[in-house]
């Protein structure tokens, strides 16, 4: 489904970065958010190149599969570049833990 290298090359990260901040998340708690902060700078770097990497998906393959949240991870990165200070720890949490997984899950696919 990817068009071009530049694509492939994006999806690939977003699988790259996922597992990376799924995997800084597998050793910690919630709370670590706070107590830690080089474990959430690491995680909001690893949320915001998946976000970065969305956005280099071409409209076309987005269009083609609606399962990935495509708007929905770059306004996330948007939020953590922008409003760095508003970061809902929780929702992060809810990221690393519960989409990311299914979001490897579906990219996998669509590169298959």
């Amino acid at each position: 489904m990817p068009t071009t290298a530049r694509e492939i090359a994006a999806m690939r990260e977003i699988i790259r970065s996922s597992v990376r901040a799924m995997e800084y998340a597998s050793t910690r708690t919630r709370q670590s958010l706070e107590a830690e902060p080089m474990f959430a700078d690491a995680v909001y770097r690893r949320l915001e190149i998946i976000g970065e990497a969305a956005k280099r998906v071409s409209e076309f393959t987005k269009a083609q599969t609606p399962e990935v949240p495509w708007q929905k991870i770059i306004r996330t990165r948007n939020r953590i570049a922008h409003t760095f200070n508003e970061i809902d720890n929780d929702i992060v949490w809810e990221i690393t833990q519960s989409h990311l997984p299914t979001l490897v899950q579906e990219v996998n696919k669509v590169l298959k």
